[in-house]
């Protein structure tokens, strides 16, 4: 059995600091049996994530409780306070802090949300701090110009209590990022932007830096017009490694763009788009094996060449008959990075004669166009991987 209660208060009116303000108040409860299956996702994807918990996990009884409250004014600002508690029967508890906050302060918007959990096992314990905030500020007097700085982290530190070491699901990463974009409410915009990222994985008690990246990138969307309209994004990035035992991955440079071109033309006859993208940078080496599934579900079948027993990768080949078909092949991502360059383009464009003919006078060929269509659409993909 599962069961959750909710009980929510809106819109009390009080007043603080001589303000009029909005209370809204709940507190809820949840409670999941172990032997409750649920036919579609009970959980957000990122539950587990939240309570850093691993991504699967054995069955238990699920008590989840929560409170809170919001307050808002007549200007929109607001804040928002809520605790929740999560304990299971397999003797894990947990605690989660989050704040939301969001104000107008001498024309400065500021955007700030803190989640804090805290979480204890019989074998481990620790805490996971995930902080963002944003400023900006809408420059009037330079056609609405929006500036603004942000900062985003996360911060997981799992202590094993039996080797008193920092836990491999250890890890914390810092963002922070600059940004100027032109007025969001005209079709046509664009916006420059520079952010950097550092990581720090679990080395003993301690969390090490390992690498930084500096990212640029520009985008501009061109959407007044009805008839052509285009998009471009554009994202330079370079990677710097401090630590080569913690990171897997190499110093690199790298580039990605797309670029989107839409057309309409002659009352929609002529519709179409296109669109090409480019990347250079690394990615995951995969590996790939063999998994022997029963006969008639697999796609591969398996020659002893050289008759030594061993199944070896070149001995595998595409099963010419169905009870031939006792394999399956599975990609595996390594801890190993290499070079990639990718292109992608694609176009499609359709005719459609028929906006532009009176249905009811065409004769002839004329009503044989109005009845008349055409597509055409190309994809061309090239990958290299440089191993």
């Amino acid at each position: 059995m599962a069961a959750k209660l909710q009980f929510v208060k809106e819109d009390q009116p009080i007043r603080f600091f001589k303000k009029d303000l909005r209370l809204q108040t709940h507190a809820g409860y949840e409670y999941v049996q172990s032997r409750f299956k649920p036919l579609e996702r009970l959980r957000n994807v990122e539950f587990n994530r939240d309570w850093s918990l691993p991504f699967f996990i054995s069955p238990a009884d699920e008590h989840l409780s929560n409170a809170g409250f919001r307050l808002t004014d007549k200007a929109g600002s607001r804040i928002k306070y809520d605790v929740f508690n999560y304990n299971r029967s397999d003797k894990y508890n947990g605690f989660r802090h989050q704040l939301d906050l969001y104000t107008m302060a001498k024309g400065f918007k500021i955007t700030q949300l803190i989640s804090l959990t805290t979480n204890n096992t019989p074998v481990q314990n620790g805490t996971y701090l995930r902080p963002t905030i944003d400023i900006s500020k809408l420059l009037p007097k330079y056609r609405n110009i929006q500036v603004g700085v942000n900062y985003s982290g996360e911060h997981n530190r799992q202590h094993n209590k039996v080797t008193d070491t920092l836990s491999p699901f250890s890890f914390a990463f810092n963002v922070w990022q600059a940004y100027i974009k032109s007025d969001e409410l005209k079709l046509n915009k664009w916006g420059i932007s520079y952010f950097t990222r550092n990581d720090h994985y679990p080395l003993a008690k301690a969390l090490i830096k390992a690498d930084r990246s500096d990212n640029y990138s520009f985008f501009t969307e061109l959407l007044k017009s009805d008839k052509r309209q285009l998009k471009l994004n554009v994202t330079y990035r370079k990677l710097h490694i401090f630590n080569t035992q913690l990171s897997r991955q190499k110093a690199d440079e790298s580039l990605l763009g797309r670029a989107e071109y839409f057309v309409n033309e002659w009352k929609g006859l002529l519709t179409g788009n296109i669109l090409y993208e480019v990347g250079a940078g690394q990615e995951q080496k995969r590996e790939f094996t063999f998994v022997e599934v029963p006969a008639g579900q697999g796609e591969y079948t398996w020659n002893d060449y050289d008759s030594n027993g061993v199944r070896e990768l070149n001995e595998f080949e595409i099963a010419l008959f169905p009870d031939q078909r006792k394999y399956i092949r599975v990609n595996t991502p390594t801890n190993q990075f290499v070079k990639a360059n990718y292109v992608q383009f694609n176009y499609n464009v359709d005719l459609s004669p028929r906006v532009i003919i009176d249905i009811a006078k065409a004769k002839g060929f004329k009503k044989l166009l109005s009845r008349s269509s055409s597509s055409s659409s190309l994809q061309i993909l090239k990958k290299i991987s440089l191993r």
